[in-house]
């Protein structure tokens, strides 16, 4: 699979990643100005993938990169991306910070 990624270049315009079967995959300058390379290992590409630096450069890939990198077991969920961001921020289940007092006044 094509990919792309959102790694900023090393001074030779270049990212070097080390596949999970041991092969240097280098991401290049393409003709659009992004950086693609292509990655033939199936567990490198869903490695990539899942941490979210690394996406399909072809449209027609995204469905098969979403496959890959969900567990066909939620993918099955039927309102799974229902599911995602419906609870609480974070922020719901933190205790408020009491309010600093006031400056005292100066006694003379």
């Amino acid at each position: 699979m094509k990919l792309q990624t959102s790694i900023k270049p090393r001074n030779d315009g270049t990212v070097t990643v080390s596949g999970l079967n041991g092969t240097q995959y280098v991401f290049k300058m393409d003709m659009d100005g992004e950086l693609t390379c292509e990655v033939d290992h199936a567990p490198t590409v869903k490695h990539l993938i899942e941490g979210g630096l690394f996406f399909p450069c072809e449209e027609a890939d995204f469905e098969n990169a979403l496959a890959i990198a969900i567990p066909h077991s939620e993918l099955s969920d039927a309102d799974y991306f229902e599911d995602m961001g419906g609870g609480l921020p974070i922020e719901a289940n933190t205790p408020p910070v009491p309010a600093r007092g006031g400056r005292k006044a100066k006694t003379a």
